[in-house]
C-alpha cells in the first residue's frame, strides 16, 4: 500500500492540506460518490504515515462494505477514483496559490462564454500586474502573447486602436519568448553538444524546417501568409483544397481561424468586382455551417446569419438558404431571433423577386437594433421599386415611403454623420430614378447626369443602384 500513488499523493499533504481535503471530498460540486467520503474518512485515520495492516486492500473494503463479498474490481475503482480527486484536490491548491494562473482560466472562462467585455477588462488588468513585475522572462513573454492575442480576437473592431496596439504586442511579445526560449534551449545544447550529436545532426535546421512542412498547420498557415503578401487564385484554391481535405486534423479553433482568413481572401476578391468568388464565398460559408464551424459558444451572429443568406441567395441558391434558416434559426440570441430570421427571410425574398412578400415580412418585425431596422427599409424601398418598375401605379406609395424614412433618419441622429449621409444619399437616388421612370423620360443626358452623381457620392447600395440607372 505504501507504493500506492494516492498513499503517495496523500503523504506529501501538510497536516492542514490533508484536513481541507475533507471539505474538497465533502463538497458535492466536486464529488457526489458518499463511498469517496467515507474511504478519506478511513484513510484520515492512519495519517500521515499510513503504515497499518488495516490498509490493505481487503481490510479496507470490508469496513467500506461490510455485507457485501469482496471485489478486487469495485475496490480498484474506488481507489482509481479517489486518486482522480487527489489530483484535483492539488491543482486547486496550485491555484490558490498562484493568482495569475486564476485570473487567466478566469479570463478563458468569460471568454468562453461571449463575455467579451469582462474577457478584455481581465486580460488588460493581467498585463497591468505583469508589467509592473520585475521578470522579463520566457513565461512573461509568452503570457503577454497570449493575453494581447486575447484582447485582439475579442475586441470585435479590427481597425481601432486598441486592437492595433494589442495585434502589435501580441506578435512582438511572441518574437521575444521565441528568441529567449531558443537561446536557452541552444545553450543548453551547445553545452551538452559532445554527448548528444550525432551524425544526423549536422542538417539539425534543414531537418526541422522538413519537419515543419509536414506540418498540416503549418504548411496551411504559410501558405496564408503567401496570400496577403502574393495574392493568387491558385494559391487560394491550393489552401482550400487542403483545409478541406484535413480538417479533421486540425483543433477546431485553428479550423475557425483558418476559415476566418480564406473567407477575407474572397470577400476582398468578390469586393475587387472578381464575380467569381461569390461562389467561393458561398462554398466556404457551406463547409462551415456542415462542419459546425460557425457558431461561438452556440452561438452564431446576425451579421454572419445574414451575410449567409445573401450570399446564398445572389447566386440563386434558394433551397440551400431556407435549409440553412431552419437549420440555424436556434443559434441566434433569443432576444433578437424573430427579427433576424424574418429580415434573413425577407432578403432571401428580395432575391427570389418576391417583392410583395418582402413588404409583408418587413412590416410585422419590431427591431432591437436600429442598424437591421434600417436594413429593412432600404430593403423595403428597393422592393418598392422593384414593384413600381412593373407597375408604374406604386408610384405614390414608393414617393411616400422615401419620404417617411428620410424622417426616420432625422429623428436618429445618432447614427453618425457619415451613415446618415450615406444612407440619404441612397434615397434621394432612388426617388430620383422613381421620377425619371415616371415620366418616361428616356433622355440620355438625364440619366448620365444622375449615374455621374452616383459615382461621385457616398452611398449604400452602389451596385443595384447602378443596375437600376443602366436599365433606364
Amino acid at each position: 500500500m505504501q507504493n500506492n500513488k494516492l498513499i503517495k499523493v496523500l503523504k506529501s499533504l501538510s497536516k492542514t492540506e490533508f484536513k481541507y481535503m475533507g471539505w474538497f471530498v465533502r463538497s458535492n460540486f466536486f464529488n457526489t460518490d458518499v463511498n469517496l467520503v467515507k474511504l478519506y474518512e478511513e484513510l484520515k485515520k492512519y495519517y500521515p504515515t499510513f503504515d497499518s495492516n488495516r490498509l490493505e486492500k481487503k481490510q479496507l473494503f470490508k469496513t467500506l462494505y461490510p455485507t457485501a463479498p469482496y471485489s478486487d474490481g469495485k475496490m480498484r475503482n474506488l481507489f482509481s477514483k479517489m486518486n482522480k480527486l487527489a489530483e484535483d484536490y492539488l491543482i486547486q491548491l496550485e491555484l490558490k496559490k498562484n493568482k495569475l494562473k486564476k485570473d487567466m482560466l478566469l479570463a478563458e472562462g468569460f471568454q468562453k462564454r461571449g463575455l467579451l467585455n469582462e474577457h478584455i477588462h481581465t486580460n488588460t488588468s493581467i498585463i497591468h500586474t505583469l508589467s509592473n513585475l520585475p521578470y522579463r522572462d520566457e513565461e512573461y513573454f509568452l503570457s503577454m502573447k497570449s493575453l494581447y492575442e486575447g484582447i485582439y480576437f475579442q475586441a470585435g473592431n479590427f481597425n481601432n486602436e486598441l486592437n492595433k496596439k494589442a495585434l502589435f504586442q501580441a506578435n512582438d511579445n511572441l518574437y521575444k519568448y521565441y528568441r529567449l526560449a531558443k537561446l536557452k534551449l541552444e545553450g543548453e545544447f551547445e553545452a551538452r553538444k559532445a554527448l548528444y550529436e550525432t551524425a544526423d545532426d549536422t542538417d539539425r535546421e534543414g531537418k526541422l524546417a522538413r519537419d515543419l512542412q509536414e506540418n498540416i498547420l503549418f504548411k496551411t498557415m504559410d501558405s496564408i501568409l503567401q496570400l496577403y503578401q502574393h495574392s493568387s487564385e491558385d494559391g487560394y484554391l491550393m489552401v482550400k483544397k487542403s483545409f478541406f481535405e484535413n480538417t479533421k486534423s486540425l483543433r477546431r479553433i485553428d479550423q475557425k481561424f483558418i476559415l476566418k482568413h480564406l473567407l477575407g481572401h474572397a470577400i476582398r476578391q468578390l469586393a475587387r468586382k472578381e464575380e467569381k468568388y461569390s461562389l467561393e464565398v458561398f462554398d466556404l460559408y457551406k463547409f462551415a455551417h456542415e462542419n459546425d464551424l460557425l457558431a461561438t459558444n452556440g452561438k452564431i451572429t446576425s451579421t454572419t446569419f445574414m451575410n449567409i443568406i445573401t450570399v446564398s441567395a445572389r447566386i440563386r441558391e434558394f433551397v440551400w438558404s431556407e435549409r440553412f434558416i431552419l437549420e440555424s434559426e436556434h443559434k441566434l440570441e433569443p432576444k433578437t431571433k424573430v427579427e433576424i430570421k424574418g429580415l434573413g427571410l425577407a432578403n432571401l425574398s428580395f432575391y427570389k423577386k418576391e417583392y410583395s412578400q418582402v413588404m409583408r415580412l418587413t412590416s410585422t418585425l419590431k427591431f432591437h437594433d436600429i442598424m437591421y431596422e434600417i436594413l429593412a427599409k432600404v430593403l423595403s424601398l428597393k422592393a418598392y421599386f422593384e414593384l413600381f418598375n412593373a407597375d408604374d401605379s406604386y408610384f405614390d406609395l414608393i414617393s411616400s415611403y422615401a419620404i417617411s424614412f428620410e424622417k426616420f433618419l432625422k429623428r436618429n441622429s445618432q447614427l453618425g454623420r457619415k451613415k446618415i449621409i450615406s444612407i440619404t444619399n441612397f434615397i434621394k437616388t432612388v426617388r430620383k430614378l422613381t421620377v425619371l421612370k415616371y415620366q418616361k423620360n428616356k433622355e440620355y443626358r438625364e440619366w448620365e447626369k444622375l449615374g455621374k452623381e452616383l459615382s461621385e457620392i457616398t452611398v449604400i447600395e452602389r451596385k443595384w443602384l447602378a443596375s437600376k440607372i443602366n436599365e433606364k
